[in-house]
């Protein structure tokens, strides 16, 4: 495979302190530029609750590979990201403390992830990315900030997305993350977590307003599972494991380009939709098309294991 042969491109990893994470950041640090650990939370006072793992930090730290930790509002909670976003005092509070910490872990970085807070946070959103980019980059660290896909299921816009000022924030980070996945998760309609004409779509109407050189592909590391109206996710091995406990055939939809398979258990309908390494390289063919920085990918751990040696081990990084 000449999978981005000759382009060099930012391999984005987001982690957590799980077991699978945690073993997989280490195995396969050779092929990581970045590793983004979920470890940051900010409160509804402005407070921010870290759950660093200072084993990984040094190790990381032997080893040279960048950390760039993640910042969510707690819990995803819309009133916290809205207690911080509408009050510049709280939303200074806040900058202080995240870059105290990067500064005293030795952060290469930090990558924020803010959701839930509606289009009333858009213009919030954009000063805290602003501010913490200004003050990341006066002591040589770097900010990334994810957004939400723009296009939803059946390429409909996304109403989720009005929240995000793309071109905003294209310009307060350094880089920004595409989150194309989680195209497909109401649990009356099955459908792939990121079938690739809808990544191809929404990347092309991403890049109407973030320059290609900030911006890296989103990929979902992960399975999604309808049992009935009950959806749930879980790591690519448990996956397959179903799929041979239930005596059926991983197939390649031709559509959407991504592995699916379905079942009967206790008369009910069971459909999976998942990502392997032939459908992962497959989008990864649209960072070369489009020349982007590079791709994030949710999250170690969860990935099929065929992904290194044949997908992200053959790429040049940066």
């Amino acid at each position: 495979m000449k999978l981005l042969a000759g382009l060099a491109v930012l391999a984005h990893f987001y982690s957590t302190n799980d077991a699978l994470s945690r073993q997989s950041l280490q195995k396969n640090a050779a092929h990581i530029s970045v590793a983004s650990p979920v470890w940051l939370a900010v409160t509804e006072n402005g407070e921010v609750r870290p759950v660093v793992d200072p084993q990984t930090v040094a190790w990381a730290r032997e080893r040279r590979l960048r950390l760039m930790p993640v910042v969510t509002n707690e819990d995803f909670r819309p009133e916290v990201a809205r207690a911080v976003l509408d009050d510049e005092r709280l939303l200074d509070q806040v900058v202080d403390a995240l870059v105290r910490i990067a500064e005293a872990e030795g952060f290469s970085g930090l990558s924020l992830d803010f959701e839930n807070f509606g289009v009333e946070g858009r213009a919030g959103y954009v000063r805290l990315a602003k501010h913490l980019g200004q003050e990341l980059r006066k002591r040589g660290m770097t900010l990334g900030v994810a957004v939400g896909a723009p296009l939803g299921a059946g390429l409909a816009p996304n109403g989720h997305s009005r929240a995000f000022d793309y071109a905003g924030l294209g310009q307060a980070a350094d880089w920004v993350t595409l989150m194309t996945y989680d195209e497909y998760t109401s649990p009356d309609q099955p459908g792939p977590i990121a079938g690739y004409g809808w990544v191809e779509a929404c990347l092309r109407k991403t890049l109407e307003s973030v320059p290609r050189e900030k911006l890296l592909l989103g990929l979902p590391l992960y399975y999604r599972r309808w049992n009935g109206k009950k959806v749930s996710e879980g790591p690519y091995l448990e996956a397959r494991a179903l799929a041979l406990r239930h005596r059926t055939r991983i197939r390649l939809d031709p559509v959407h380009q991504a592995p699916r398979f379905q079942f009967r258990a206790a008369k009910v309908r069971n459909v999976v939709w998942l990502e392997d390494a032939r459908s992962l390289g497959r989008r990864l063919e649209l960072v070369r098309k489009y020349r982007l920085a590079g791709f994030s990918a949710w999250r170690l751990g969860l990935e099929d294991p065929a992904v290194w040696p044949a997908v992200f081990g053959r790429m040049p990084k940066l």
